[in-house]
This record gives C-alpha cells, structure tokens and sequence, in this order.
C-alpha cells in the first residue's frame, strides 16, 4: 500500500513543475492603449507586426514590435520597421494567472530556460535512479523507497522556489 500511496504524491511535483513552466500565448507590452482608447484588439492590429505560422495561420507576432515613432498619427497595416519588445510581455491569462516564465519573462530569447530546466531536473532523476537504485541492494529497498520519494518531494518544491536564480 505504502508504494501507491507515495508514488501518488510523488508524481504531483511532477505534474507541478510541468504546468508551472508552461508558457500561455504573449506579445510584446506597447504603453499608451489606455491613452487611445483601444480594445486590446485594435491595439494589437495597430503595434504589433502579423506572421504566418506553420500551420497557415496568420497570427501577431510574439517576440516583435512595431518602431512607431509618431503615436499620433499611427496607423493599422502601416509598413513600420519592426524591433524586439521593448517594454516587456503580455500573456494571455484565460488558463494561467502567473507561471514561471510569465513573473520571469522567459520568452522569445529566453525560452530556452524552461528547457534546460525540465532537462537539468530530468538529468537529477536520472543520476538518482541509478544511485538509489545501487543504495537500495546495500542497505535495503524499503529505507531506499521512502529516501528517494522525500528527495523527489522536497527537490520539486524546491524548484519553484529557486526558479528566480537561473545563471546559465
């Protein structure tokens, strides 16, 4: 019984981790849309330059900007040149109020972060399945099984917390 119930509990850092790296649609943040009067829409016609994804979709681009320079004669579908954002992100909160990468900001340049996250944590498990996998033989696997689900416990939590100090 004690197997099942702590594989259970387990697995939901797991699951943690995975939703609370997730990355929800986003553009770039351009200031002045309470200024003008603008439904987000309208606004995202007007700042944002438009793309066609893979799939034959055309959507607004996520990692770009419009240069405008004269916000008071800016127009719609008007050939600006297009820079990186400038002044932060916006998500699309519909299934996520706050993840990692939206308080961190990890997208367009810093997307790979959540990568080398999930794959350093997958590395982790990796490197502990083989030592208490050898611990086990020698000192028995019941003591070995409560050790290592602790371990996987405590190490999940731990990385939502320290999700701020990422040097890499």
């Amino acid at each position: 019984m004690y197997n099942i119930v702590f594989a259970i509990f387990a697995v939901l850092p797991c699951m943690n981790m995975i939703l609370a790296m997730t990355i929800p649609q986003h553009w770039c943040h351009v200031p002045g849309r309470t200024n003008y009067n603008y439904t987000i829409d309208e606004w995202k016609d007007i700042t944002l330059p438009k793309h066609t994804n893979n799939k034959g979709q055309t959507t607004y681009s996520s990692c770009e900007m419009y240069n405008i320079t004269d916000w008071d004669n800016m127009q719609p579908n008007y050939n600006y040149s297009t820079i990186k954002c400038q002044f932060g992100y916006e998500y699309d909160t519909t299934w996520f109020d706050l993840t990692i990468p939206m308080e961190q900001d990890w997208v367009c340049d810093k997307e790979m972060r959540v990568t080398n996250s999930l794959i350093m944590g997958k590395i982790g498990e990796m490197l502990g399945a083989f030592i208490f996998g050898q611990l086990g033989d020698v000192i028995g696997r019941k003591p070995v099984f409560f050790m290592s689900m602790i371990f996987i416990t405590v190490g999940k939590i731990c990385n939502l917390f320290f999700a701020k100090w990422y040097h890499w």
